[in-house]
């Protein structure tokens, strides 16, 4: 006699392992449901830090976001930030703009703030204002964090979205930044029902900062500068652009030894062409995560100012961890990606150049000698900060003197 196929009269187990595999199975279903894969968002963000230094790396105080000025002058549909605009700033935040990545429409929340300073400039307009605690400044400043609740589009579903124009500036570098084919639009609908939502291809925002920043060089002596291992960065590119009709740069590789340094003559600063400086920073903005798109615009809405305005400078990639508590920054979701890659621009003033703008100061010149002084020193914007500096040297050492002519006359 063969055994009989078990039916479900015959085990007593069948019901409830049936009930069971019904429970693993609907779990299953569950938990697959929930482990969805979120939708892709790659988020890139670029921008950079300008600041300007004494021979010996000290940071001057430089920059008011009051005073008008070429780099200022934005589109018209660009709003003035939060927080005091007044005041004189030694770190300068030029155009940080962030893009977003993505395949599926989906929104974001950004919020942003400076470190010991102010968002100067934005669009599209945050909706969201947060006061922060003051800093340990001796004397207290008030901060804010700005934020923004974003609609992304991808590129193949905005269709032909319309961005801002501002038709008295329709050549501004502003608008550079939008050629980027891959990112994502960004819709922005401000607080409050009657006002229209703002289109762009990224978040722009400016800022301003007390915060000292190290310059990646140094000018120990007349004609000399010193890139130091500590520096903490990987590269500095140093440009000539003193003279008229003269532009000379080099690229100076950190030194191999910590603690090390290299000393390099200024008069030998072998490269004249800009293109070939267009792409070596271009490399190197790629090597740290922007896309060729991304690194290109960069260098087209900058390159103006970086290598035509007049002036001593070093290039240097900006350590993600500066960036980071310099510029806070949240995001909601998280992304799968961020990249923030800046660019520090430390302008510097040369010993020489001290000496003939103290030169230029001097009341044995007429007006007309003291302006072509000044103007030979070829410090653009710098100039007038750099004259500051000089006459406080000047007052200091005079006030020095004074002093201790009186206290020789005290001696016995």
């Amino acid at each position: 006699m063969t055994d009989s196929p078990i039916h479900p009269s015959a085990s007593p187990w069948y019901f409830p392992l049936t009930l069971f595999c019904l429970c693993l199975l609907s779990l299953g279903i569950s938990l697959a449901e929930d482990s969805e894969v979120p939708p892709r968002l790659d988020i890139h963000e670029w921008g950079t830090f300008t600041t300007f230094h004494l021979p010996k790396g000290n940071n001057l105080s430089w920059y008011n976001p009051a005073t008008e000025g070429a780099v200022s002058e934005l589109p018209d549909f660009v709003k003035p930030g939060l927080g005091s605009k007044f005041g004189v700033y030694s770190l300068r935040m030029e155009t940080p703009v962030i893009y977003f990545y993505t395949d599926t429409p989906q929104q974001v929340e950004v919020d942003v703030s400076m470190q010991e300073g102010h968002i100067t400039e934005v669009y599209p307009f945050p909706q969201k204002v947060k006061l922060l605690e003051n800093t340990s400044r001796p004397i207290p400043m008030t901060r804010y964090q700005v934020g923004w609740r974003a609609d992304l589009l991808p590129p193949a579903e905005a269709g032909k979205l319309s961005l801002p124009v501002d038709s008295e500036k329709p050549d501004n570098h502003y608008y550079i930044a939008r050629d980027v084919p891959n990112a994502a639009y960004v819709a922005v609908k401000p607080n409050g029902d009657a006002r229209p939502i703002e289109h762009e291809k990224f978040i722009f925002y400016r800022g301003a900062s007390h915060t000292s920043v190290s310059s990646p060089v140094t000018m120990p002596s007349a004609g000399m500068v010193r890139y130091s291992a500590d520096a903490k960065v990987g590269a500095v590119w140093l440009v000539d652009n003193r003279k008229a009709d003269s532009f000379a740069w080099q690229k100076l590789n950190r030194p191999v030894e910590d603690g090390g340094h290299l000393d390099f003559e200024i008069a030998k600063l072998e490269q004249t062409e800009q293109q070939g400086l267009h792409e070596s920073i271009h490399r190197a903005m790629i090597e740290e995560g922007l896309t060729a798109d991304e690194a290109r615009v960069m260098i087209d809405t900058w390159k103006k100012h970086w290598f035509a305005e007049p002036g001593l400078r070093a290039f240097s990639i900006v350590p993600r961890e500066i960036v980071d508590t310099l510029v806070p920054i949240e995001i909601s979701p998280q992304p799968s990606e961020l990249v923030r890659v800046f660019v520090h621009r430390a302008e510097l003033v040369s010993p020489s150049q001290m000496q003939q703008l103290e030169d230029a100061m001097s009341s044995q010149l007429s007006k007309a000698e003291a302006r072509s002084l000044l103007k030979d020193q070829g410090m653009g914007r710098f100039l007038k900060p750099a004259i500051t500096e000089v006459s406080r040297q000047i007052g200091n050492r005079i006030a020095r003197e004074h002093s201790q002519r009186a206290f020789r006359a005290l001696e016995k």
